[in-house]
């Protein structure tokens, strides 16, 4: 006896069961995706798909940027400027006539007033730095020279050296240096005395 099935497929006309069979067997004859060969072809199709998405997909690798050049210092050391107590103080204006005391100096104090015969006066005390009493006393009666003062008139007065000078047109300067900077307490490093100076005017 013939199956049901058989029998249907043998009644159908000769045509479609030609298209039965090749289909059947064309199923039959199908690769198998788990053949070795299949695997390859397909490597080999996919292979450029790969590459072409690899190069459109963006660089997720971190670009490496060089680190900045150190810039040379070149630059000249900044000049360190003293501050201003350890600068000698000058006089708070220019002597009579712009004399300049001939040595380093740092004023103490420095006061204008008349004489009794109400004439213009000048009284200054500074300390004379880096040289002796002797020095400066030697520096100042020359400088004062060059103004047409005479020698002076010298003599010690309460330890005190006192130099008188006089001009003809009646100026006179008296200068009292005072050479122990041991018993005095001096202000300026490098200091070696004092000098009182008073200018009368003629």
């Amino acid at each position: 006896m013939v199956p049901a099935s058989l029998d249907g497929y043998s009644s159908l006309p000769r045509s479609q069961r030609l298209g039965q069979g090749r289909g059947f067997s064309g199923l039959l004859n199908q690769p198998s995706r788990d053949d070795p060969m299949n695997k390859t072809l397909l490597f080999i199709l996919l292979l450029p798909l790969a590459a072409c998405n690899r190069g459109d997909a963006p660089d997720s690798t971190p670009s490496k940027t060089a680190p900045p050049a150190a810039v040379a210092d070149s630059a000249a050391p900044e000049v360190v400027k003293p501050k201003a107590a350890s600068t000698p103080a000058d006089l708070k204006t220019p002597l009579p006539e712009g004399f300049e005391l001939p040595f380093a100096y740092h004023r103490l104090y420095d006061n204008t007033g008349k004489t009794s015969s109400g004439s213009p006066q000048r009284r200054v005390m500074v300390e004379f730095i880096g040289l002796d009493s002797v020095e400066a006393q030697t520096a100042l009666s020359q400088a004062l020279a060059a103004k047409g003062f005479a020698a002076p008139e010298t003599e010690q007065v309460d330890g005190l050296v006192r130099l008188a000078f006089a001009r003809p047109d009646g100026a006179a300067v008296v200068a009292k240096f005072d050479g122990q900077p041991k018993a005095l307490r001096m202000r300026k490093q490098g200091a070696e005395g004092t000098l009182h100076l008073t200018w009368n005017a003629p």
